[in-house]
């Protein structure tokens, strides 16, 4: 069935992970990024939401998702790899480049929290993170464990609320597939194979719960309190909007929000650091002056760059398409 206002909350997320690497200046950036912290769970539960299957057939559904992720991940990987090798030809500094990031201790960072800023790709995490929580799903389905992960899932959002006080902290450490994956991909299958749930909790409390979130996060910005409080917050807001979105599939939100959702997300979330990149050199070469309002219109001239090519992209798609079905 299609759900309407899941696809509105996914083209939502899509701009908030925009807007959470293209910030936008001060105290207001900081709220921004603090209101879309629910933009990953989300997806992740969305994932795991519809890695179920009713009639038993989850297992036979994985081997595709992992050969879909897995091509996904791989392709996206080696465009930003080949644009990394082509700026570091161009500057001279490309076997320094291999020198520093292809090490052992990199090659595992990569493998295991898939860290990959040396290509400037940090948000690539998430594919192959999904791609570990398809692999263990599999894992978990097949031995008949699924329910230890289950158990697991308060224990790692207690786990990632708290590890903002380990010394030596800094982001890497939560968005992984142990912290940053695991909760949200198996509490979306856990929903899904318990479908009773959804009607337990009425629609104006999670409405409630939404709000009162996003008002508590706005405070907790204008106040500076630390990252372990907006975890703290992010997790009823991201699990409330996910209830809210499968208990009310046809609700009607916004038209274009949910067109992106549908269509561009994926490619938005793939290309915006590209897009980013490009356009702030740009903007440094055409506006050498700094004025403070362009940090206000660098967001927004990247999420509105970004969702041009998307569009032009599944257009060109699209005729691909059309001209090789009338062809054959």
């Amino acid at each position: 069935m299609k759900n309407r206002c899941l696809n509105f909350f996914k083209g939502l997320a899509c701009i908030g992970v925009v807007f959470g690497h293209a910030k936008f200046p001060g105290m207001f950036g900081d709220t921004v990024v603090n209101c879309i912290l629910w933009s990953v769970p989300v997806f992740y539960m969305i994932s795991g939401y519809y890695s179920y299957s009713a009639d038993g057939k989850s297992l036979r559904k994985i081997p595709r998702k992992l050969k879909n992720i897995f091509n996904i991940t791989v392709v996206s990987l080696g465009i930003y790899f080949l644009l990394s090798v082509m700026y570091e030809l161009v500057t001279g500094n490309l076997l320094e480049w291999f020198k520093n990031n292809f090490t052992i201790s990199n090659i595992l960072s990569m493998l295991i929290i898939n860290d990959f800023e040396f290509v400037h790709a940090p948000h690539l995490w998430f594919l192959p993170s999904l791609l570990y929580c398809y692999c263990i799903l599999y894992i978990a389905i097949n031995s008949k464990k699924i329910k230890y992960i289950y158990y697991l899932i308060p224990i790692i959002y207690i786990i990632r609320v708290l590890i903002v006080y380990v010394p030596g902290y800094d982001w890497h450490y939560k968005q992984n597939v142990f912290l940053g994956a695991i909760s949200n991909f198996f509490l979306g299958y856990y929903i899904a194979s318990n479908k009773k749930i959804l009607d337990k909790v009425n629609s104006n409390t999670l409405i409630s719960i939404i709000i009162a979130c996003l008002i508590t996060i706005i405070i907790g910005s204008i106040y500076e309190l630390d990252s372990s409080f907006f975890e703290l917050m992010t997790i009823p807001l991201s699990i409330s909007i996910f209830f809210f979105a499968q208990k009310n599939p046809k609700r009607y939100i916004l038209g274009i929000l949910e067109k992106i959702g549908v269509k561009y997300s994926l490619f938005i979330y793939i290309v915006h650091m590209i897009v980013l990149e490009v356009v702030v050199i740009v903007f440094a070469k055409l506006f050498p002056i700094k004025h403070s309002i362009y940090g206000y219109m660098i967001p927004i001239v990247i999420l509105f760059v970004t969702l041009i090519l998307a569009k032009g992209y599944y257009y060109v798609i699209g005729r691909l398409k059309r001209n090789s079905f009338r062809v054959t």
